[in-house]
């Protein structure tokens, strides 16, 4: 394992939609890393349940956002 990286989910978005522009396609891909934090923080994702193994995934699970690159 690599020093720095020792979280068990690490987040790091990349806000990019340059490929979009330059095809004439619908922009604002670039806003998807921000929206997708906003979308975590509301924390109503639904059920962490995992029912075949019977666990809570949440309660052990550590993510860490290394912002954007």
């Amino acid at each position: 394992m690599q020093e720095g990286f020792s979280d068990k989910l690490v987040l790091i978005g990349f806000p990019y939609d340059y490929g979009a522009r330059l095809a004439g396609q619908r922009q604002g891909a670039d806003h998807g890393p921000d929206s997708f934090r906003r979308f975590l923080k509301m924390n109503n994702i639904g059920s962490m349940h995992n029912p075949e193994y019977d666990i809570n995934i949440g309660e052990n699970l550590k993510i860490c956002d290394y912002g954007n690159i």
